[in-house]
């Protein structure tokens, strides 16, 4: 649960920061993006899971690149889902997903 709470904690974080930085991406406030973090990772542990069995040969083909684009359609959608967010285009839902990733694994370094 701890982990849990954390993961929202960054993820939220990094989610915010990257809002601020992207000019196609525009976010209401820091208690959007820790809503968007906690459906996103509730999206992530129940559709995720679901797309990532399915398409589990195709992605062991192409060496995992369609994990990351699953995780860019489950951004889109939980991006529509939550009204405090506001992402536009699936191109800008790739790079924002790139560098939430990015910020994400450079808070994870400096909080461990």
């Amino acid at each position: 649960m701890k982990n849990f709470i954390l993961n929202i904690l960054v993820t939220g974080l990094a989610t915010y920061i990257t809002a601020r930085i992207l000019p196609w991406v525009y976010i209401d406030g820091f208690g959007w993006a820790l809503l968007f973090a906690a459906v996103l990772a509730v999206m992530n542990a129940s559709l995720g899971l679901v797309l990532r069995f399915i398409t589990f040969p195709l992605n062991f083909l192409t060496l995992g690149l369609v994990y990351f684009f699953i995780n860019v359609i489950i951004i889109m959608i939980t991006d529509n889902l939550i009204e405090g967010i506001v992402i536009n285009g699936f191109w800008v839902a790739v790079l924002f997903a790139l560098i939430v990733s990015l910020f994400s694994s450079i808070i994870y370094k400096l909080i461990k």
